[in-house]
């Protein structure tokens, strides 16, 4: 049998300030992740590693991650960049 359809709700935020941020308000501009727009404030960085050819860390205010590769850098920036952004810092 199939379970009766429920209605979706909406989550509550569990964020005090008006606005979450999520990816969307976030843009690549080339290794730069800055927020809102190509002009906007430069969040993180994604730049090679000097010892290992194709390998990435990320660079933001906090410091510099541990190696991955492009992706996966990529992947870190946004998840340290909407940490921050979140945690009202």
């Amino acid at each position: 049998m199939n379970a009766p359809a429920v209605p979706l709700k909406a989550s509550p935020r569990r964020s005090k300030s008006a606005h979450h941020f999520g990816s969307e308000d976030l843009v690549w501009d080339g290794l730069k992740l800055r927020l809102g727009s190509i002009r906007g404030h430069v969040l993180a960085a994604v730049e090679p590693d000097i010892e290992w050819p194709g390998m990435w860390r990320v660079r933001w205010r906090g410091g510099l991650t541990d190696m991955a590769n492009l992706v996966r850098a990529k992947d870190a920036a946004i998840s340290v960049a909407l940490a921050e952004l979140n945690a009202g810092r």
